[in-house]
């Protein structure tokens, strides 16, 4: 738990330059599924990466752009210097710096940091999950007609039958549910339901990433909220709503 703490230090700080650099982060390059990398992606994941490496030198690090070092550790850092790079890049209040930790290939810790809110939501396996300190709970709700939902959908690169599954689901959901909403910020959208903002998380094909996920989803999981992966579609949900959305989807439980 203290390790964790000490991580969320520099993510907070990263944080914190990342937003004071947001009116001139220009984008530095173009990636694959039209993600884009700025200078303020890069300054934040300079600054924790080697806060990380003189706080916990034999500790391996997985980040977006720099890559990965000593992965075959015990420990290892799995980092997204900025997720929701393009609402960064539009000044748009809705990205997140995220680490999570890694033991034995499990995830053990999560800490997500948003800057324009000022929330930290943070998790140790086995601890709990908290937001800026206080505990959370995912929702309790049990039935889809009354849930509101977030949804994650492939962009324009996906092939189209992948397109064509992802916008018949997303319109059974809608029709379904109380509400369904698109943020597309994998961190931010994980955190949220974690608090029971949300009552659940879907994500019908698009881009996560494991340095997306990789804090979230112990965060989501400490707060109560059970996790399913089916290779690139993923439900996470209080236990009692995961069997209506994955019968609404036309899933099987793994």
């Amino acid at each position: 738990m203290q390790k964790l703490r000490a991580a969320a230090e520099a993510v907070r700080e990263g944080g914190r330059i990342g937003a004071a650099m947001l009116r001139d982060a220009r984008v530095v390059r173009e990636k694959a599924n039209e993600d884009i990398v700025t200078e303020g992606d890069l300054a934040v994941e300079k600054h924790v990466v080697e806060r990380l490496r003189r706080m916990f030198p034999d500790d391996g690090i997985d980040s977006e752009e720099m890559g990965a070092e000593r992965t075959g550790a015990d420990d290892v850092w799995v980092l997204d210097p900025i997720d929701g790079t393009k609402y960064y890049a539009r000044d748009v209040p809705l990205w997140t710096v995220s680490l999570g930790l890694r033991r034995g290939g499990a995830g053990v810790g999560g800490i997500v940091y948003s800057p324009p809110l000022d929330r930290m939501w943070f998790a140790a396996a086995g601890r709990g999950a908290t937001l800026n300190g206080q505990p959370i709970r995912c929702s309790d709700q049990a039935d889809l007609s009354a849930a509101f939902l977030c949804v994650q959908i492939p962009g324009a690169s996906f092939p189209d039958d992948e397109l064509d599954w992802a916008g018949r689901k997303l319109f059974d959901l809608v029709r379904r549910s109380l509400r369904v909403r698109v943020l597309g910020v994998g961190a931010l959208d994980l955190c949220l339901c974690a608090a029971g903002a949300f009552d659940a998380c879907i994500n019908l094909g698009g881009p996560w990433k494991p340095c997306d996920v990789a804090a979230g989803w112990v965060i989501a999981s400490e707060a109560g909220a059970e996790v399913i992966q089916l290779e690139r579609r993923v439900v996470v949900a209080p236990p009692a709503l995961c069997d209506p959305i994955l019968d609404a989807l036309g899933l099987q439980r793994p």
